[in-house]
């Protein structure tokens, strides 16, 4: 055989077995990625969220929460849920169509027990165009105090 011959054919066996065997390169590829999400505080949120503690008298409708609209579309406050304890809150009265730099305020009537108090979590639902979000009541700047005054006190903090 000349040396022609032989090295076609080894060049032929060898592209025949990188052929069979493939190129050693990969079709697959698996990479962890961290992720982080930021909360901001509700100064800087797209949805603020304002409550304080209040002293009303049993049966007074008051301003609960003050929403603040930072998105650029209008929004609606779809969903309230108020973690009841022996003091109860009704005729929940809640703000639509807040409009972009505008508050809206959540009010609702509270019956309690005079001269007593009572943490109130709030946690609401609001709703624009392209979002949803739940600001929850669970934390330390979504709780409020709201004392029960005695006959004889004013609860000036709220409305009449």
């Amino acid at each position: 055989m000349s040396k022609l011959k032989t090295l076609s054919l080894l060049l032929l066996l060898v592209s025949i077995t990188g052929i069979m065997v493939g190129s050693g390169g990969f079709t697959a590829l698996s990479a962890d990625r961290g992720v982080s999400i930021g909360v901001e505080n509700d100064e800087s949120a797209y949805i603020g969220y304002e409550s304080s503690d209040l002293t009303v008298k049993n049966g007074t409708t008051i301003d609960l929460v003050y929403i603040t609209n930072r998105l650029p579309d209008s929004i609606d406050v779809t969903d309230i849920t108020i973690k009841d304890g022996d003091f109860t809150i009704s005729e929940l009265k809640t703000p639509t169509d807040i409009s972009p730099g505008k508050s809206g305020t959540i009010q609702g009537t509270v019956v309690c027990t005079p001269s007593e108090s009572q943490a109130i979590e709030l946690s609401v639902t609001v709703s624009g165009s392209d979002v949803t979000t739940q600001l929850a009541g669970d934390t330390t700047t979504r709780r409020f105090m709201i004392v029960c005054a005695s006959e004889k006190e004013d609860g000036d903090d709220g409305e009449e």
